[in-house]
């Protein structure tokens, strides 16, 4: 009678054979490892800003081109609180996120609302001395405030190319 290993090495050599490697699984198109959440939002964070300013590079000799000085002065002005209004609000969300993590309280909401008046004051203000100086240059600012919807709609494009591409 023969056993199951009767044929002598060839079979003992496959008994002992170390399972299939998993990783050739991961090249496959529409399975990926995941990428750790910190590592995507801070991709995701500096192609948003970075896209941010593209736009408002492309935008402003367009705008020049188009409008008046005053136009484009009011579009920049709109950039710059844009992006750093997209920077503070960046800060101040990690900054809850790590006081929760870290003491597991709350930041007290009136600091919270007080940072929030202060962007749009910010934007108010801004409002303000270009609507006094012209009507339609309040229209530059409000495209300037826009850039980062602009910059979303990019990266949403991005994802969903990229999504498409590894096959879902």
């Amino acid at each position: 009678m023969s056993g199951p290993s009767d044929n002598g090495p060839a079979d003992n050599a496959a008994e002992n054979k170390a399972p299939a490697d998993k990783t050739k699984d991961a090249d496959a198109p529409g399975i990926h490892p995941a990428e750790p959440p910190d590592n995507f939002y801070r991709t995701v964070y500096r192609r948003l800003v970075a896209m941010m300013m593209v736009l408002a590079v492309a935008g402003l000799p367009m705008i020049w081109i188009r409008y008046s000085a005053g136009v484009t002065l009011s579009f920049l002005v709109g950039a710059v609180i844009a992006i750093v209004n997209f920077h503070w609000l960046r800060r101040t969300i990690e900054a809850m996120g790590d006081q929760i993590v870290s003491t597991g309280t709350t930041p007290s909401r009136s600091g919270v609302v007080l940072r929030f008046m202060l962007r749009y004051f910010l934007i108010a203000v801004a409002g303000y001395v270009i609507l006094n100086s012209s009507a339609n240059n309040l229209y530059g600012l409000f495209v300037g405030l826009s850039l980062p919807v602009g910059a979303i709609f990019m990266e949403a494009a991005y994802e969903t190319y990229k999504a498409l591409r590894a096959g879902f």
